[in-house]
């Protein structure tokens, strides 16, 4: 233990900081809320000559919760500064979360001052996962890393998002990522803060931000592997597919094209679309077709027209039949059930439906023509999800309805409504 203070206190070096000024209301607790209150500066000023007279016996005398978590804070700072032994030793006698929480706040605010490196091996020294938690949030808002995540809070009991928040400052602090990762067990996400950090080391140096997984195996292995693949190719997808096709498992080797070429798709659609024209025939160029429509199905309201300029017969109808099912196109209706029918609740004035002055709300949808071809299903003791998917289809296509319009004594005779399919 000897050794372990002596480094403690060697890393931490001595800060004139006050945790007063530490912007834990960044974070958005309930706790923080004293320094909305009257007079607390005062009360921040005196902190020192409190720090002289704290001990836990006397802390734990203060029933008030916010003023026993105040001076447990104010303790933490001193005996990280004084004792960090007796620090370890104070923290083993608290038993409720919330004391155990103030005592860390404080103390790794003080260590937060000083190297970022040697303040991350002091977490390790907690046993607890809520503890250590704890301390790197706490050394995240000491490095305003909550500036990066708004939202960062001393709740978020997901440790691997730590190493990622670090991850995501400007510049990104790898190695201080990598001290983190070395403290993570799997199951905490060591393979996904490894993973980060090698898809930041991938745009230099991809021989070793590869080397980091050596050690992972099974799950772990692919999790990591993936994250690069993602990140790699936002920066270099030409190179990340080359790696990708040198993976000798069929298996893998897909997975990971698969979700590097989404994220090329998303990153940079134009490129993916190049790209794909110069692929040859196989499971790589039929991977990237995939993605492609997918993405611009979701996003692009050019999939159609990427789609229909496809040479190949039997690609073009694969990317449209993804299209449609990532983003289907439709007429506008909105339907409920009356008695077994669709009927007609709502008409979107942008779409083929309200635009063609055909429809009105209360009209029932007898039946429906899904390739105008004139052969009508009928659409009585179908669910609304049924007679909905009849009616969508592939942009430019006709769907036919046969229509019994609303009126004031009842509905009229049956006709037949010709709308062409859009997406809106």
């Amino acid at each position: 233990m000897g050794m372990i203070v002596a480094d403690w206190q060697k890393s931490a070096g001595k800060s004139g900081t006050r945790l007063a000024v530490f912007a834990y209301s960044k974070s958005k607790t309930a706790w923080d809320k004293r320094w909305d209150n009257p007079g607390l500066a005062e009360f921040a000023e005196a902190r020192s000559d409190r720090l002289v007279a704290a001990s836990l016996p006397e802390v734990m005398q203060v029933h008030d919760d916010w003023k026993r978590n105040r001076r447990l804070e104010d303790l933490g700072i001193s005996l990280a500064e004084t004792n960090v032994k007796e620090a370890f030793a104070v923290l083993d006698k608290l038993q409720r979360q919330d004391d155990r929480d103030s005592l860390i706040r404080g103390m790794f605010h003080f260590v937060g001052q000083g190297d970022r490196k040697a303040a991350l091996k002091k977490v390790v020294f907690l046993n607890t996962l809520k503890d250590r938690n704890a301390a790197f949030m706490t050394l995240a808002l000491t490095w305003n890393l909550d500036k990066v995540d708004p939202f960062l809070t001393l709740d978020t009991y997901r440790p691997y998002l730590n190493g990622r928040l670090l991850m995501a400052t400007q510049p990104p602090q790898t190695e201080v990522a990598l001290e983190w990762a070395g403290q993570l067990s799997w199951h905490e996400g060591k393979d996904k803060v490894l993973g980060d950090v090698a898809g930041v080391l991938v745009k230099t140096s991809p021989t070793e931000a590869l080397q980091l997984g050596e050690n992972l195996q099974g799950e772990n292995y692919v999790s990591f592997l993936q994250t690069v693949a993602a990140k790699w190719a936002q920066t270099d997808p030409q190179a990340a597919l080359a790696w990708s096709m040198q993976i000798p498992d069929m298996t893998l080797r897909e997975s990971l094209q698969q979700t590097l070429m989404l994220n090329w798709a998303v990153n940079d659609a134009t490129a993916a679309k190049e790209e794909l024209r110069t692929l040859a025939p196989g499971p790589t160029r039929a991977l990237m077709l995939e993605q492609l429509a997918t993405t611009l199905g979701r996003i692009n309201t050019t999939a159609d027209e990427w789609a229909n300029s496809l040479p190949n017969p039997a690609e073009k109808a694969t990317a449209q039949q993804i299209i449609a099912e990532q983003h289907p196109a439709g007429v506008g209706l909105s339907l409920k059930l009356v008695e077994g029918l669709p009927v007609v609740d709502h008409l979107v004035n942008e779409a083929p439906a309200g635009h063609s002055k055909l429809l009105g709300k209360g009209d029932r949808i007898l039946g429906v023509d899904a390739t105008g071809n004139g052969t009508f299903v009928s659409t009585n003791g179908m669910s609304i999800e049924e007679v909905s998917a009849m009616v969508r289809g592939t942009v430019g296509t006709t769907v036919r309805l046969r229509v019994a319009a609303l009126n004031a004594k009842g509905f009229d005779a049956p006709h037949v409504v010709q709308l062409a399919r859009e997406r809106f």
